[in-house]
């Protein structure tokens, strides 16, 4: 585990200080973790309100049916199974570029 082992004090406005605390508590991280992202060039982003995580839960509930769908059909044959593939993979780009969107930070 690396330790950090150089440290800055820096004076700030009481209102840069208040938008620093905003901002880091909106990410859901420390005001130093907030700094360190953005100094390593990333902006952490809010975040997401319980709607995204309601909407991802449902989208997360129909993968995981596609996905035992598509195992009783290729084990039955009833089923086209590399369209349904291809159908399951573009479902989870989707995910995924829904979870980057909202979650990830963006680079400066």
């Amino acid at each position: 585990m690396r330790k950090r082992t150089k440290s800055v004090k820096v004076r700030l406005y009481e209102t840069e200080m208040k938008t620093l605390e905003k901002n880091a508590k909106k990410a859901g991280l420390p005001k130093e973790t907030y700094i360190r992202m953005y100094i390593n060039g990333y902006v952490p982003k809010a975040n997401p309100d319980e709607v995204f995580w309601s909407m991802m839960r449902q989208l997360y509930g129909i993968g995981n049916n596609l996905n035992q769908i598509a195992r009783i059909a290729n084990a039955t044959g009833n089923i086209d199974a590399e369209k349904y593939n291809q159908n399951f993979e573009k479902f989870c780009k989707a995910i995924t570029k829904i979870e980057e969107a909202v979650l990830l930070p963006e680079e400066i």
